[in-house]
């Protein structure tokens, strides 16, 4: 009964992006375990790719619609794209790192890259403690969960979407085209005008709180401050066990 109590509880939190885990070490115990480096990343993804891409797949599945939206189509793409880079980035960056992957086997550092670079973005469970990465992989997780999931999700971040017209938009913009152009669509500027204000907006927000939390944290180190602050952003919940240690007020400003 246990069991089957746990089993619920994680893959709905696991679908719901929540990262809740029912053991004190979150789930590194789990590290070595193929099931659920394979189980809750996917069901993470199903849950971040965004409701109407699911039900767009579907159709498509079934044969009711003939075509992919574009939509669909960017959400999905930026993920793989993201989820892929993650897991060799952190594969790279935590290679000979002892404290994280540096004592696994090669298969077992490959799995392990893989689940982070999925739980990163959105879910925030992990098989690695998160204190002990390298600052270049602290980084990498900053970027990966300031973009986050898929609109219409269970995740958060400024969505894959955001980011991929925006990168479509600097892409086209780079060469000298009229109109921003993808899979013989046109996606109009409008829309891109509107990604880079969430963006900046977004980044101002984060800027300001990021001051506060620094006058008032002073003795804790610039990269945690910034990683604990994404975290919370992003609705990931990820911490460098740095939540528990702030003062009242930081803590409001991350809630």
């Amino acid at each position: 009964k246990r069991a089957v109590y746990y089993s619920i509880f994680h893959a709905v939190s696991a679908f719901c992006n929540a990262g809740f885990a029912l053991y004190a070490d979150n789930l590194i115990s789990f590290q070595g375990s193929i099931i659920i480096n394979l189980v809750i990343p996917l069901l993470i993804i199903l849950g971040g790719i965004g409701f109407s891409v699911l039900l767009d797949v579907y159709r498509y599945a079934r044969k009711q619609v003939n075509i992919l939206s574009l939509t669909t189509k960017m959400a999905v793409t930026i993920s793989l794209i993201l989820i892929v880079l993650g897991t060799i980035l952190t594969f790279i960056f935590e290679y000979s790192n002892p404290e994280t992957i540096g004592n696994n086997s090669l298969i077992k550092k490959i799995v392990t890259s893989f689940f982070q670079s999925v739980t990163t973005r959105t879910a925030g469970f992990n098989t690695i403690p998160i204190v002990e990465l390298r600052g270049v992989t602290v980084l990498l997780y900053v970027f990966l969960m300031f973009i986050g999931a898929s609109p219409g999700s269970t995740g958060g971040g400024i969505k894959t979407t955001t980011f991929g017209v925006i990168l479509l938009g600097v892409i086209n913009t780079l060469r000298s085209t009229t109109d921003i152009e993808v899979e013989r669509r046109r996606i109009s500027w409008d829309i891109f005008n509107k990604a880079i204000a969430m963006v900046f907006i977004s980044l101002i927000y984060i800027s300001i709180v990021l001051l506060f939390l620094m006058e008032t944290e002073k003795d804790i180190p610039f990269i945690s401050l910034l990683f604990e602050l994404i975290s919370a952003f992003g609705t990931v919940g990820l911490s460098r066990d740095l939540t528990p240690l702030l003062k009242d007020f930081s803590k409001l400003l991350l809630i």
